[in-house]
């Protein structure tokens, strides 16, 4: 429980941060750099921490007692395995993770004809169907699981909380013309978002129940298989690398994004684990409600009925959401 809720505020301030460090590095500085580049960084520094943390699990699991390694294994792998017969066997088994992968690829590709193809209120709009349909997914698969009818109301006050948050009049006069690619696109995008969530989640705590691998070793899993479809993403700008290079217009502030950015996909491992993807995208909503406020102060930015009324809803939601089940009570033969 403690873990739960650790893992949740953490992911929740790491979002937010993000949004204002991406935000001042494009908005304010206005900074010119590739953003296959930065996810392929802080892939890269994902890799690394998720295998430092693992080995140092790995080692400490080696320094307990050989009844408690064998507790811990709990008879999934060898109580005491060599570190480089540890790492193969995370190298061997990568392939587990390589569909979540495919899907964050083909998440972001799409979501670039998404931004270019629907006009940005519409976008909004679409963009926060993750969240019904990681729902959706989240009760198909993970058949232990279930969403009660309170719940589902939640999980609308906060769509339309996070929408309205986000709403500005100059988004509204957005000339963008929607059109049919770009609502298949939008609503490819939100599908593929709720599936990699429940997947990523599917596969992790199949792992604790049934596997040698936890969640840092399924991160690493992870980040080489997105490192290897990242590499894909660099095949329509290599004139402009050859140009300025593969870091080109990389500042101080942009390798904070970055390390923002493999902090983020960490918590994000960590918040799946220990809570699950539903309340993921609570974290994420709740980042870009605090997000709005900071801004009012940071940028200057100023806020609407409209967004203060979606402030609300959203706290409204995770109100609502967190309220105990009550069971029913059974009457009793006298």
């Amino acid at each position: 429980s403690h873990l739960k809720i650790l893992t949740l505020i953490s992911l929740t301030f790491q979002n937010s941060s993000l949004i204002l460090l991406s935000r001042y590095s494009l908005g304010i500085l206005n900074e010119q750099y590739l953003k296959q580049s930065s996810i392929l960084m802080s892939e890269i520094l994902k890799l690394g921490g998720a295998l430092f943390l693992g080995l140092w699990n790995f080692w400490w699991r080696r320094s307990q007692g050989e009844e408690t390694r064998k507790r811990l294994s709990a008879g999934n792998q060898s109580p005491d395995p060599s570190i480089s017969s540890y790492l193969l066997s995370i190298l061997l088994s990568t392939y587990v993770m390589s569909p979540i992968a495919l899907i964050y690829f083909l998440q972001n590709y799409l979501q670039y004809f998404a931004l270019h193809h629907l006009a940005a209120p519409i976008y909004a709009v679409i963009a926060q169907l993750k969240i019904l349909s990681t729902a959706v997914f989240f009760v198909a698969f993970l058949r232990d699981k279930r969403i009660h009818g309170y719940q589902w109301r939640a999980l609308l006050y906060l769509i339309v909380g996070v929408i309205l948050v986000q709403y500005s009049s100059a988004s509204a006069d957005s000339q963008t013309q929607t059109s049919l690619i770009g609502l298949a696109s939008g609503l490819t995008v939100a599908t593929l978002s709720g599936l990699a969530g429940v997947y990523f989640e599917f596969v992790l705590k199949q792992s604790e129940a049934h596997s040698k691998f936890g969640i840092w070793e399924r991160n690493a899993q992870l980040s080489l298989c997105s490192i290897l479809f990242s590499v894909l993403s660099f095949i329509p700008e290599r004139e402009r690398i050859e140009q300025h290079g593969l870091l080109g217009g990389f500042s101080w502030v942009s390798w904070m994004c970055v390390f923002d950015m493999a902090l983020g996909g960490l918590l994000v491992g960590a918040v799946i684990q220990y809570a699950d993807a539903v309340l993921k995208n609570f974290a994420s909503s709740i980042a870009i409600t605090l997000t709005a406020i900071v801004s009012v102060v940071v940028f200057g930015q100023s806020m609407t009925w409209l967004n203060w009324s979606g402030i609300a809803l959203v706290c409204s939601a995770v109100f609502l959401y967190s309220q105990p089940t009550q069971k029913p009570v059974e009457n009793k033969k006298q």
